[in-house]
């Protein structure tokens, strides 16, 4: 098949080298398949997907690239979908599963926004923007790997993982320059969403913003449109 198609390239580019010609429209074509942006799962309608196609999704899902080796020594022997929750565990727990959690938190709550945090309060400074954006990926992975919480537990911790930058900002004192557990008064706070980076980016630069913040619970954590 590729080689009609590198056999096509001279007429059709006709640059005068159908050397690169042909090698130039193999590699358009390929980048244009099917096959090779999608992953196509040839399972017939209405029946379950094959144990090749549940760890090429299991993995993808959760690492981003095909089945690790132990994943294919299991599919090898038949194993695989005996010890399907064993696999997903232990993608979830490796260091890929680990990145794919904390990356699909950074689009969730928009952190790359954070570096254009700004307020007029004299107490404020950029280098908290970075602190900020630090603390929510601590908390969120001290949140899942450490305390093995749940996803109402991201919602509903009274603590979280600062320095005494995010600290003071809680009104708490404390001396330390490393990110470590710090526990919030729970009648003032109440998981993520009341931590000072989602507050102080869901608001104006002199005052909250109770409209924005509303919206984006709606929008992005309720999935509900207004």
């Amino acid at each position: 098949r590729w080689n009609d198609v590198f056999a096509q390239g001279s007429r059709l580019l006709n640059s005068g080298d159908a050397i690169a010609d042909g090698v130039e429209l193999v590699v358009m074509a390929v980048l244009q398949s099917p096959d090779f942006l999608y992953r196509i799962e040839h399972s017939e309608a209405g029946t379950r997907l094959s144990d090749y196609e549940l760890a090429a999704k299991l993995s993808f899902q959760l690492c981003s690239q095909p089945p690790d080796q132990e994943q294919r020594e299991a599919l090898i022997d038949g194993s695989f979908l005996d010890n399907y929750r064993e696999h997903a565990e232990r993608l979830l727990m490796s260091e890929c599963g680990q990145n794919s959690v904390l990356e699909l938190h950074r689009e969730l709550f928009q952190l790359d926004s954070y570096d254009n945090i700004y307020k007029t309060d004299p107490l404020w400074n950029t280098e908290l923007n970075q602190f900020l954006r630090q603390e929510l990926e601590e908390f969120i992975t001290w949140h899942i790997y450490t305390e093995n919480g749940t996803v109402k537990g991201l919602y509903t911790a009274d603590y979280t993982i600062g320095n005494s930058e995010i600290a003071s900002l809680y009104g708490i004192e404390l001396e330390s320059t490393e990110f470590v557990r710090i526990e919030l008064d729970p009648n003032e706070r109440s998981g993520i969403l009341t931590l000072a980076g989602p507050l102080a980016e869901k608001s104006e630069i002199a005052q909250s913003s109770p409209i924005h913040r509303g919206v984006f619970i709606n929008h992005s954590i309720l999935c509900k449109e207004l």
